[in-house]
């Protein structure tokens, strides 16, 4: 269910607006603003009033979360709607918020790939289209294949779902499967930032026939669950072609070095020939032989090139004929891709290194009967049983001819002495041989004048061709040369399949052919920033809990290195545990906000606002000591320190009742908070891969919170022990903190973790002393200093209007007006060796002298002692009236009356300009929360904190204009009080 803009969503966007700068109430009379999660109801009520009420139960889904890599500024778009207003194509969202919810249909918004294609990301120096069906762009998608669904059903029941999902939300496997398309492609080469060496790997995708994520709530059953399935890596790997082309050569060149080896002329005629060929060889007559041999192993290479190169486990697929490596991630994880814990990396270390291993087996391992090297073997051997296939099926081609043919009568004669007369016309005009090596090895070859004969069998027959060959002579013709035959089959099997013979000495060189290719692809694979490394930075099941909002990502892609994050199938929902509809026809009660006080202190006084105007207004306990309840107001002082639930019950006269609740915290400041301690940490040096010694700091008093900045990644603090193994080398000072109601202490320790493979060493940071500054003054420049090769420095963590400048190694700058405060910062350098950090506190403090430098070194106006101008003349009222135009509470008066002249309007097209008073107004507000004496606040500001509260809560437009126009007028009135604030010498009247 989209939200319909129309003026009574104005108005509820008006009390949101409110009701998040205020969170509806005071706190002490502090204004208090609370941070809002898009998914998490601004204010929880305990019932459904009417149809502008917040949302208590909410479902959201997303194909692809692009706002969260929109706000890197990567995405773009020509396209008059914007990126935002593409964006919503492809969300799914619903808000269950009172019983007229009940029975809604769920939202269900299709991929849409046109429209989502006019979206471009920018990738480092690449900009992209960000989808397509096919061609160039980041992701390819296939319409109608994956949807986004919501359904907010019930106030306790919210579903939200994304990917490959069914009518009703349920994941989905039917787009899975071999023989479809994949339901999601993504081009990872330009976005993990890794670099791809391109002469070995120039492309990266992942495949995916099916993604999705559901999340639902259901009383108090949280279930999260995703599905992902046909999911493969594919690297397109120029490489390959090198070993392709590598062994096209080697095999090439195999049968030029068989006809270098074969018996010559001579020797054939001295220990080849028998019978009558011999007789006429060494006649008169004479007799001519020319043998050779064709090689053609093509078949064997193209054998090879038809089917990929598996390993038993189907873990990685090598095409050679595309030029591709496929990994099957499913084969990755022992428990399959599906099932994982929440957080697991897509590839871990293990999974890396047996990704290469298998790799390289594959393509250089002799032995591996599935590898490239022992199926060239097999190919390039044939059967040895039957004499068939690979060189056993090598062309032997043997020319036999007459020497001197001017003597044909003796021919005729030996010829008619033995018998074979009729091969007078064959011997005349010469005859060829044709066979194989595996039919010169067979004892039973025969004899045929037809070339189809031959070509079906070719190791059962030699075909014999000449001008005196016909049908009836065949025979004969192989009588006189089978002797031949059998030696020169006998010589080929020793050429080709001897100990020392070509075959052996082909498989032997093969893998110095291959590794010499290979190699340097294993190493860009793995290693710790191996092209691999960078896909170890995907998630799987990324699961948070946020507020009351449950949320579960299918894969969230690290993209640039971490810069910025693209979650692919991502659902969230909250719902209440539990909810009882109230009577349309009974009483209802308007939430009441939470209060925090001091011991000692009155809390505000509470009016529940309730209809009809005569329910009877109790509580559901007895109220704290000191407070009371009394004509149907909530009032008094707490007595006792503590955290205080106060449910509050408006019940009609038929008996009917409706209830909400709220918090009081009351703080006892009277005992000072204990300091905490922290007792010394000792410094750790492992090598990279070994996890670090466990820490747990000593810190008192018990209960004390302990964080840590500048750890190595990999290493974490949970309950209390900090652990982990480091996955960059390098140098970190990591600082220990251990905070007590505010108060803290730290100490800092060393964690060297060094890299024994690499030649670089890690970068190091002089250590820095905390330092301080002040609002709107330059401070003094802090020096960083590193030492290292090609070392980059980030600082994180510095106050607005403070920089560091790489050129000189300097940080420096001007604090902002607002940012008084103590800030944690981290200085990282980083470079091919490894990382290091080092931390400091830089702590701004607020300009009390209230300006400028004005040359006489005090930063800040001169007092003469006078209360008008320098000369010691007064203007008076002038000057009284321009501090009233610049107090706090007139800048409120003027933002209230512009915020509540939009609501009288009422215009949904005014609605983001609402917003942008909304946010000047919250910074107002904390102006004059500074300015009037924090939580000890007069009953003027603690007026306009009450008009804020009725403007939040007022379910009409019109009734939110009016209540915020007569905030302002209260504002406007106690301007005069505030004129003279925070002046030490003001006016008299």
């Amino acid at each position: 269910m989209k939200i319909k803009k129309s003026a009574s969503a104005l108005s509820r966007s008006m009390r949101i607006g409110i009701a998040t700068i205020t969170s509806t109430a005071m706190l002490g009379g502090v204004l208090v603003a609370v941070p809002a999660h898009p998914l998490l109801p601004t204010t929880a009520v305990a019932q459904a009033q009417e149809n502008e009420q917040e949302a208590v139960a909410t479902a959201h889904a997303q194909l692809i979360n692009l706002k969260v890599l929109n706000l890197g500024n990567l995405l773009s778009t020509d396209d008059s709607r914007g990126v935002d207003g593409i964006i919503e194509a492809i969300e799914a969202e619903q808000n269950w918020a009172n019983t007229g919810d009940n029975g809604q249909d769920a939202d269900v918004a299709q991929l849409n790939v046109q429209l989502l294609g006019l979206l471009k990301v920018k990738l480092g120096d690449v900009t992209v289209p960000l989808i397509s069906e096919t061609g160039d762009s980041l992701l390819k998608g296939q319409a109608g294949l994956l949807s986004a669904y919501a359904h907010a059903e019930s106030a306790t029941h919210s579903k939200a779902s994304a990917g490959t999902i069914g009518a009703d939300g349920a994941l989905s496997l039917n787009n899975a499967g071999a023989d479809k398309d994949a339901a999601l492609e993504l081009d990872l080469t330009n976005v993990l930032g890794v670099e791809l060496p391109p002469n070995l790997v120039d492309e990266l995708s992942l495949s995916l026939g099916a993604i999705g994520a559901s999340a639902e709530k259901n009383g108090t059953t949280v279930t999260r669950d995703y599905v992902l399935a046909d999911a493969k890596l594919t690297l397109d790997a120029p490489v390959l072609g090198d070993v392709v082309t590598g062994l096209d050569d080697t095999l090439g060149k195999v049968g030029d070095t068989v006809n270098g080896l074969l018996p010559t002329e001579e020797v054939l005629k001295e220990k080849g020939l028998s019978g009558v060929l011999a007789t006429i060889a060494s006649g008169a007559v004479g007799l001519n032989l020319d043998l050779g041999v064709n090689v053609d192993l093509n078949s064997a290479l193209q054998t090879l090139l038809r089917e990929p190169l598996k390993d038993d486990d189907g873990l990685v697929s090598i095409n050679l004929a595309d030029g591709t490596i496929e990994v099957d991630l499913d084969k990755v994880h022992d428990k399959g891709i599906n099932n994982l814990d929440p957080g697991t990396p897509l590839l871990s270390e293990a999974a890396i290194n047996s990704i290469v291993e298998t790799i390289t087996n594959l393509l250089t391992d002799p032995t591996n009967s599935n590898g490239l090297i022992g199926k060239v073997n097999s190919l390039v051997t044939g059967d040895s049983e039957s004499h068939t296939g690979g060189l056993y099926g090598t062309t032997v081609n043997l020319g036999v001819s007459l020497g001197d043919t001017g003597l044909i009568g003796v021919l005729r004669t030996i010829l008619s002495v033995v018998g074979l007369g009729n091969l007078f016309d064959v011997l005349i005009g010469g005859f060829t041989l044709k066979t194989t090596v595996g039919g010169l090895l067979n004892d039973d070859i025969q004899a045929t004048a037809d070339p189809a004969v031959y070509a079906a069998n070719p190791n059962e027959y030699v075909l014999i061709a000449g001008e005196g060959v016909v049908g009836g002579t065949v025979a004969s013709v192989l009588s006189i040369v089978k002797g031949l035959l059998g030696y020169v089959g006998g010589a080929l099997d020793k050429i080709l399949f001897d100990e020392d013979g070509v075959l052996a000495t082909l498989t032997a060189g093969l893998p110095n052919l291959v590794s010499g290719i290979v190699d340097p692809l294993g190493d860009a694979l793995g290693g710790k920033d191996g092209i691999l490394g960078g896909v170890a930075a995907i998630t799987i099941n990324e699961q948070e809990k946020v507020g009351d909002v449950y949320s579960v990502t299918a894969l969230d892609v690290n993209v640039l290195d971490g810069a910025v994050h693209l979650p692919l199938a991502s659902a969230s929902v909250s719902a209440a545990d539990t909810w009882q509809n109230p009577d349309p026809n009974g009483p209802t009660i308007a939430p009441i906000s939470d209060q925090s006080i001091d011991l000692g202190e009155s809390i505000t006084s509470v009016t529940p606002k309730v209809t009809p105007a005569d329910a009877k207004i109790t509580t559901s306990e007895l109220l704290p000591d000191g407070l009371k309840l009394e004509d149907g107001v909530i009032s008094g002082k707490p007595e006792k320190a503590g955290d205080y639930e106060i449910t509050v019950i408006a019940t009609d006269t038929e008996g009917r009742t409706a209830k909400t609740t709220f918090n009081i915290t009351v703080t006892d400041k009277s005992t000072p908070a204990e300091a905490p301690t922290i007792a010394p940490i000792s410094g750790q040096t492992i090598d990279l891969g070994d996890s670090i010694a466990e820490v747990t700091p000593e810190v008192t008093p018990e209960g004390a919170e302990v964080s840590i900045t500048g750890q190595p990644a990999g290493v974490t603090i949970v309950d209390g022990v900090i652990s982990g193994t480091p996955t960059r080398p390098g140098n970190f000072n990591v600082t220990v903190t251990a905070t007590n109601e505010g108060l803290t202490a730290s100490t800092s320790f060393k964690i060297t973790v060094t890299d024994p493979d690499s030649d670089v060493d890690a970068p190091t940071i002089a250590p820095i002393a905390d330092a301080e500054g002040t609002e709107e003054k330059k401070i003094d420049p802090i020096e960083v200093e590193v030492t290292g090769e090609d070392v980059e420095v980030k600082v994180d963590g510095l106050p607005k209007g403070v920089k560091y400048d790489p050129e000189n190694g300097e940080i420096s700058g001007t604090p902002e007006k607002g940012t008084e405060g103590s800030y944690p910062v981290t200085v990282t350098a980083t470079n091919d060796g490894g990382d290091a950090t080092e931390t400091f506190i830089f702590v701004v403090k607020k300009d009390n002298n209230g300006g400028g430098d004005n040359g006489n070194g005090d930063n800040g106006s001169s007092d003469n002692g006078s209360s008008g101008s320098s000369d010691g003349t007064s203007n008076g009222s002038s000057d009284f009236l321009q501090q009233c135009l610049d107090s706090p509470a007139a800048g409120v008066a003027g933002l209230l009356v512009a915020l509540g002249t939009v609501g009288a309007i009422a215009g949904p097209a005014l609605e983001p300009l609402m917003k942008s008073i909304g946010a000047e107004l919250d910074r107002a507000l904390r102006n004059l929360t500074n300015a009037s004496s924090g939580a000890n606040q007069p009953e003027w500001v603690r007026n306009i904190n009450r008009g804020l509260n009725d403007a939040a809560n007022a379910v009409d437009h019109r009734m939110v204009s009016q209540a915020l126009f007569a905030t302002a007028a209260l504002a406007l009135i106690s301007t005069p009080v505030l004129c003279g604030m925070d002046n030490s010498s003001s006016s008299s009247s």
